[in-house]
């Protein structure tokens, strides 16, 4: 049994559970207490009569990130009493409804995903009173705590049909828990690879805890991702289904020759490109070009079956991560 909810696994919203809101507080940058309530949550994997229980992993559909967001929060003071440097990764992870290849398997991770959130929100209930949310309301539960999904919405809180929902996640990185991210063969790829790329990957969010204070939310990290197909940001034109078009047009005839022109004038003009553009042992290691790896492995397979076929994930690594062998150009 997986110690996850796999893709396109039904949830069940009682399964669901947590501890007991635990007070704490920490200090302002004026110095001053702020306290707020957390409580961890949990998810059964067995049933009722044999459980399971364990972190609430939840693996989504395929989904895209542009990259990153690093926030340098300074240097801080652990419980200890040491000081350290504190910087702060995420990642916002947007559903795309407008590709017809993923859209229903998107619409079911969306669908299981709302579930998530019910049963999060159901561990709440019996602890409302000391949350201070008494008129928290299972049947609209949008009205107190927010939704970990964001769906963009009209001025009248009306969802806006046609526009991607998008989950932001935190990543990973304390102790021995660092968030992986994995190439189709289980390789690692460094987070600097990934803080300047476009990517389609399958995450696996980790639903952590219940925060109630300023702010109420359910705080979502993300475990692990399977990256499918990543470019350096802004390498990658937008006229996709235009080249396709002029290649079923033109056929592969068209295709050389354009690319047999390119690289006379490139090797006329060899110098001055030279001094244009670093040199490999210059360059920056994200300016890697389109590798996508379901094409070129799947060899006529469904992603959906080839997905299945993916090795587990590996355990986190104990010490720097190894080399990605990523294609870089």
């Amino acid at each position: 049994m997986a110690n996850y909810i796999e893709s396109g696994q039904e949830v069940n919203k009682d399964y669901f559970s947590s501890a007991e809101p635990k007070e704490t507080s920490f200090s302002n940058k004026d110095g001053a207490p702020v306290k707020f309530n957390e409580q961890k949550l949990f998810y059964n994997y067995g049933t009722v009569e044999d459980p399971v229980i364990g972190d609430v992993l939840i693996e989504g559909s395929l989904m895209k990130s542009n990259g990153l967001k690093v926030r340098d929060e300074g240097m801080q003071k652990s419980k200890a009493g040491i000081d350290y440097h504190k910087i702060n990764y995420s990642i916002m992870l947007t559903v795309d409804l407008a590709d017809k290849d993923i859209k229903e398997e998107s619409k079911q991770s969306l669908k299981i995903l709302r579930e998530a959130y019910i049963g999060c929100v159901k561990t709440m209930i019996p602890f409302k009173g000391k949350l201070g949310m008494n008129h928290l309301d299972i049947n609209n539960p949008e009205a107190s705590m927010k939704n970990f999904v964001y769906y963009p919405c009209n001025g009248n809180g009306d969802i806006i049909e046609g526009r991607n929902p998008s989950i932001w996640a935190d990543l990973e990185n304390y102790g021995t828990s660092k968030t992986i991210f994995t190439d189709m063969k289980g390789n690692t790829i460094e987070w600097k690879i990934i803080e300047k790329s476009e990517c389609v990957l399958m995450p696996l969010f980790h639903l952590k805890t219940i925060f109630v204070g300023v702010s109420k939310k359910i705080k979502v990290s993300l475990k692990s991702a399977i990256v499918v197909k990543i470019s350096a940001a802004g390498s990658e034109t937008t006229q996709l289904s235009t080249l396709e078009r002029l290649k079923a047009k033109y056929g592969s005839g068209k295709v050389d020759e354009v690319e047999a022109q390119l690289a006379e004038l490139r090797m006329a003009n060899q110098d001055e490109l030279q001094q244009a553009s670093p040199s490999f042992g210059e360059r920056d290691h994200t300016e890697a070009t389109m590798h996508d790896i379901a094409d070129e492995t799947t060899k006529g397979e469904s992603l959906q079956d080839f997905l299945g076929s993916a090795p587990s994930m590996p355990a986190a690594p104990t010490g720097l991560p190894k080399v990605t062998t990523l294609k870089i150009n």
